[in-house]
């Protein structure tokens, strides 16, 4: 249920390069609107363990069997709690391995880009957060207005991209350097096994009239429905885990979002993505972050619909070079013979991010299509599709222990 479409999109560039012609996609190929994949089966569960745990493997465990379309395990922390965390790399070693020395059929060459400033210096020690409020006392009870993600899409089809994606270099067609990974991202973990659609919510802060606003904030909310079996409308609660408790803030905002005749734009923002990886995390920022669509009449403080709608963002190859480069540091620092698994599968991943920079964005912010060598790709256009179902937040999840 703890699904971030932000954070989804990062995994899904992590993971792609080992899923890309592997044994665990369908030999049909798989619809990119459901997930398939098998059931996670989990043994040696102590009684210490939550009831979210018990459906998931531990962290530690090597992972056997198609774990890609929920790519979640538990770990034990040191004081005997335990914690949903991301098995993103494990699934990677759940992969066959691959030459890492040869590069994928359409990747380029680097070239080097005098007007893009080059990575910046990686941080082991990421700025602290000076608390603002007190989470327990101050954290949110009320809500806005929210639609709740009902139909989700990665288009992978020229013709469907170019005409409902973002456009970010104003040549008049939508732009995603992810399509033709499409397939692929089915098996990522973009959706919830159980509905095939991500557990969000968007919310509009503080909107008493959901056709009609003139600048407010927008939030992306990590949720889960309070049916059983769960449902795309209806009560949800939702996550600490989308909030900074330091500041009581959602992590994911739009601030300056708009609503005109029904017709959402929330947008661009930047949104930091921290996606943890066993003992470190990769850190990555989606820049020029936009939200769009349609929002049908009658809605109200009981949540709203909301059709064509559109996610999209840009992840520079700096951000990429430097969450990738955290992740090398981690790996050199291993006594030889035991770094992590995952190790071995970044080259992989820094081509397949490569083969997929369809952007060039020079030193001034200006936004254009690659054109080797005078601007060569160093950006990655993301797109995907969704609709949302009205729905009413009633509170947080039950905190896991």
């Amino acid at each position: 249920m703890r699904r971030f479409l932000p954070g989804c999109c990062v995994l899904a560039m992590l993971v792609l390069a080992c899923t890309d012609g592997s044994d665990q996609a369908d030999e049909g190929g798989t619809d990119a609107t459901d997930p398939g994949g098998t059931e996670l089966a989990t043994e040696d569960v102590t009684d210490t363990m939550p009831a979210e745990c018990q459906a998931l493997p531990r962290c530690t465990e090597s992972p056997t069997g198609d774990v890609c379309p929920d790519p979640r395990c538990c770990e034990q922390l040191e004081d005997g709690t335990w914690r949903v965390s991301t098995y993103a790399i494990q699934c990677l070693d759940a992969m066959p391995d691959g030459d890492e020395d040869v590069p994928l059929a359409d990747a380029e060459p680097e070239v080097a880009d005098p007007g893009t400033p080059d990575a910046p210096a990686i941080d082991e020690s990421p700025e602290e957060i000076v608390p603002t409020c007190d989470w327990a006392t101050q954290k949110p009870t009320a809500w806005g207005p929210t639609g709740a993600v009902s139909a989700f899409a990665c288009p992978a089809e020229a013709a469907d991209v170019h005409l409902k994606c973002l456009d970010y270099t104003g040549d008049g067609q939508g732009d995603s350097g992810i399509r033709s990974q499409c397939t692929q991202l089915a098996t990522l973990g973009i959706v919830d096994p159980g509905t095939n659609l991500p557990g969000l919510v968007l919310e509009l802060a503080g909107v008493p009239d959901v056709l009609q606003a003139a600048s407010f904030t927008a939030n992306v909310l990590p949720a889960a429905s309070t049916q059983d079996p769960p449902s795309a409308t209806g009560d949800f609660r939702v996550a600490e885990a989308g909030y900074v408790t330091a500041t009581c803030q959602p992590r994911y905002a739009f601030p300056g979002a708009r609503i005109a005749g029904g017709a959402l734009q929330a947008g661009p923002a930047e949104l930091p993505v921290t996606m943890p990886i066993q003992e470190t995390s990769l850190d990555l920022t989606l820049e020029r972050a936009q939200v769009k669509g349609i929002i049908a009449a009658g809605g109200g403080a009981d949540g709203f619909d909301l059709a064509d709608g559109v996610f999209g963002a840009i992840v520079t190859k700096a951000s990429l070079d430097a969450g990738l480069g955290k992740l090398q540091a981690v790996c050199d620092a291993a006594p030889e013979g035991q770094a992590p698994d995952w190790c071995q599968y970044l080259p992989v991943v820094a081509t397949a991010a490569n083969s997929m920079m369809d952007l060039h964005v020079a030193g001034d912010g200006t936004v254009s299509a690659k054109a080797p060598p005078e601007k060569p790709g160093n950006a990655i256009s993301i797109c995907f599709l969704f609709s949302l179902s009205k729905a009413k937040v009633v509170g947080f999840q039950e905190a896991v222990r």
